[in-house]
């Protein structure tokens, strides 16, 4: 008959010491530090860099639901994607008509989403709805062109 072991009869697991542990990831850490990685943690690892460029294609595609756009827009921030390049590979889609009870909507989904104010921008909206939905403040400037004088 076989004797069951009990938990008193346990090797001690030399990989799980708290000993151990410390010594690898402090090895990770230099291994990071003096190969160039992780610079400043701007590096994604394998998994967070597939998925930014899943989500970045399936934006680019198109043919999305405009919640899932910003859902989508929101994680890639939430990535530390920056918005330019969010621009460059994202068609923003420019409403003709503007939906009525567009901004009750917007600012229902703003309420319970909580996203970043930027992200509302690839629904293409213009400004005065997503200000009266109160997810941006007032209408942005436009850019007067200035003309430079010439220095002599």
């Amino acid at each position: 008959m076989a004797r069951a072991k009990s938990s008193s009869e346990k090797k001690p697991n030399k990989r799980g010491s708290p000993e151990a542990v410390a010594k690898r990831v402090a090895a990770r850490n230099l291994n990071d530090v003096l190969t160039g990685k992780k610079a400043g943690g701007a590096l994604l690892d394998g998994r967070t860099a597939k998925r930014r460029q899943r989500l970045l294609s399936e934006l680019a595609e198109g043919g999305l639901k405009p919640v899932d756009v910003l859902l989508k827009v929101q994680e890639l921030l939430d990535l530390g994607e920056p918005i330019a390049a969010l621009r460059k590979s994202v068609p923003v889609r420019k409403l003709r008509v503007v939906p009525t009870g567009a901004a009750e909507a917007v600012a229902r989904l703003a309420e319970a989403y909580e996203l970043s104010p930027l992200a509302y921008r690839f629904l293409g909206l213009p400004e005065s709805v997503l200000a009266e939905a109160g997810v941006v403040e007032g209408a942005r400037r436009k850019r007067v062109a200035t003309k430079k004088k010439a220095s002599r």
